[in-house]
């Protein structure tokens, strides 16, 4: 998943801190990436650890190189979609990590974050934990109100953000693709308690900070949705201005080059299996 790196850097750590003593013979990555399955190949390394994808692409891309490398034969990386109940049926494991899948899920399986981690639920052992990771969405209407003359507010570090953010959901539909949909972590804990085979142990909040490199990768993904059948030259022509104007606001804007602007919350909530 697409992570800013004060707050995945916060996340890895507390997610060791929080199952410190605890088993960790079988780890779940129940929608991997490239920062995830790092994070547990060389972090964490448990004996053994399952990652699922619903893409082909990702399944590619964790399955050569450095994670080649480190994959052992109990390892494995299998594709699937948790909206088949038969996914992974029998299997139980210490640690289920769900990194940002409540929000990504709704590309693969709309509308069925309940069911989710009910469903993963399952895979828990009698001892294991449920690991979340989410992006609180921004409240709207905003509470954060632009300063200054309306005609600079374009080349404020915020309306920057909110711009890549804009433009890439736009990609996304043009292409025909759903978008993520991020879920606040009220919603999150909510659901936890609503589930009855889960009882909620810790949550934890962090402040995002972008970069320009973060941006960027957004906004590499919008010109890799260009690729799609996207119907008229004007309209792909407007959308790539759009995107060269944006790096160039990005990499002339000194905050983005320094420490990166604070915005955003992410946050990590722990479960275990309810007594």
């Amino acid at each position: 998943m697409l992570r800013s790196l004060v707050g995945s850097e916060m996340c890895i750590r507390d997610r060791l801190r929080l199952h410190d003593g605890q088993p960790l013979d079988s780890v779940l990555d129940a929608g991997t990436g490239k920062t995830s399955l790092d994070w547990i190949s060389r972090e964490l390394r448990p004996k053994r650890w399952t990652a699922v994808t619903a893409t082909e692409h990702t399944q590619e891309l964790v399955s050569r190189g450095g994670f080649a490398k480190r994959t052992r034969d109990a390892d494995r990386v299998v594709l699937g979609n948790w909206a088949n109940k038969s996914l992974l049926e029998g299997e139980k494991f210490d640690l289920v990590l769900l990194d940002h899948l409540i929000g990504s899920s709704e590309m693969y399986w709309p509308h069925g974050q309940e069911q989710l981690v009910g469903r993963l639920a399952t895979k828990l052992n009698k001892n294991g934990r449920m690991y979340i990771i989410g992006q609180d969405p921004e409240p709207y209407p905003s509470r954060f109100e632009i300063p200054g003359k309306a005609g600079y507010h374009v080349y404020h570090s915020v309306h920057i953000a909110r711009s890549v953010d804009k433009l890439l959901q736009a990609c996304v539909s043009h292409a025909g693709h759903r978008a993520k949909r991020e879920f606040p972590l009220d919603w999150v804990t909510s659901l936890i308690h609503k589930t009855p085979t889960l009882e909620l142990e810790e949550v934890m909040a962090f402040p995002m900070v972008w970069g320009a490199k973060s941006l960027h990768v957004k906004l590499d993904m919008c010109e890799a949705k260009l690729k799609f059948n996207i119907e008229g030259v004007h309209l792909i022509n407007g959308l790539r201005d759009r995107i060269k104007v944006l790096r160039t606001r990005i990499d002339t804007h000194p905050q983005f080059q320094s420490n990166g602007l604070c915005y955003g919350v992410e946050y990590l909530v722990a479960a275990k299996p309810a007594v």
